[in-house]
């Protein structure tokens, strides 16, 4: 009895194992279909690649597996599904790179609110998954729910990439700018494909 018993609990436990595997294809297979849809839609150069480490509590960085010897380059565009930036570039190494997550506070992108033209503010971490959006100009008309975008005004970020909803907006008469946090769509770390985007090769 208890050599069966032994028996079937391996057999329960490899197919566990055998049916998270499956999963993580499928949730694989899903993420590559949209980001080759994007891809095909995008005029730019774009390479695919995978997350293969994440730094820890706190920090906000993560390790994709390419890297120079591929083109890639500090400040290239690392995005998510159709088209969501989740990270720049923050060192390229020869065969992988390091990605710093919009949550960091050194990651400062100037963004506009969609429908509008010309920059609307500056994107940058803070503790926690909210983004922080400052030097809003008095005269920008921002609300809740607005979606805000890439602008591209830094020359190597494409403009239209989606940054995430507007949550809330703090704003006083005698400032000379108003502020607004952010609500990021996705959280990277339930991803594990992406994609780089270089719209100046």
């Amino acid at each position: 009895i208890q050599e069966e018993r032994d028996y079937f609990q391996q057999m329960a436990s490899e197919l566990a194992i055998d049916t998270a595997y499956i999963s993580q294809l499928e949730k694989d297979i899903q993420e590559l279909k949209i980001l080759i849809a994007y891809q095909d839609s995008i005029p730019y150069k774009s390479t695919s690649s995978k997350v293969i480490a994440r730094s820890g509590e706190g920090e906000h960085t993560f390790l994709v597996n390419k890297g120079i010897v591929d083109g890639m380059r500090e400040g290239l565009a690392v995005v998510i599904e159709d088209g969501h930036l989740i990270g720049i570039i923050q060192e390229a190494r020869k065969h992988s790179s390091i990605v710093r997550k919009l949550q960091s506070p050194e990651s400062k992108i100037p963004v506009s609110i969609l429908g509008t033209e010309g920059t609307s503010g500056l994107v940058n971490g803070q503790d926690g998954f909210l983004l922080n959006m400052g030097f809003i100009p008095q005269e920008i008309d921002i609300q809740e729910f607005n979606i805000v975008i890439t602008s591209g005004l830094d020359g190597i970020l494409p403009n239209n990439l989606l940054i995430g909803v507007v949550e809330s907006i703090s704003q006083e008469e005698t400032a000379s700018f108003k502020e607004a946090l952010i609500q990021p769509i996705y959280d990277i770390d339930q991803y594990t494909n992406v994609l780089i985007l270089d719209p100046l090769s």
